[in-house]
């Protein structure tokens, strides 16, 4: 039986304002021989960075590989992008790259305020984040935003 369930990532701003982040990965069941996703290659998989923000990479990894996407999102807050703007930036640059292994990509991304932000473009309709703030009595579960074409 396939008892993969997926990549999961965790990024947290505790409150101090310290940001910390894990990412899993999605284990033997999508394992080819010779394969290394992006959960262990830093800044394609995750990378946070207390001054601007952290982001986590699930899905298609030899993309976010090529694409540098999850150090991309924490430098385009560096330059002033909000966490959404970050985010469809990198979106973008996804979407621009030709040939190779593509398949959907979903970006989780937090500010160094705490802002989250979760984009895909595009794939499982069953895929969830969770969200939770202290204070909070639950978490709050959605669905990743899909960023549409352009």
């Amino acid at each position: 039986p396939d008892l993969s369930k997926g990549t999961v990532t965790f990024l947290v701003r505790e409150r101090n304002g310290h940001l910390y982040g894990g990412v899993s990965t999605s284990g033997w069941a999508y394992k080819y021989p010779g394969r290394l996703g992006d959960s262990p290659v830093v800044g394609a998989g995750m990378y946070v960075d207390n001054r601007y923000g952290g982001a986590a990479c699930t899905h298609t990894g030899e993309m976010t590989i090529r694409a540098g996407t999850a150090r991309s999102v924490v430098l385009y807050m560096k330059r002033g992008a909000s966490v959404s703007e970050a985010c469809h930036e990198a979106i973008g640059d996804l979407r621009e790259l030709k040939g190779g292994y593509l398949g959907p990509v979903i970006i989780h991304a937090l500010d160094r305020h705490g802002e989250p932000c979760v984009v895909t473009t595009g794939g499982d309709d069953g895929d969830v984040y969770c969200l939770w703030r202290e204070g909070m009595d639950d978490f709050l579960q959605g669905t990743p935003l899909l960023v549409p074409p352009q």
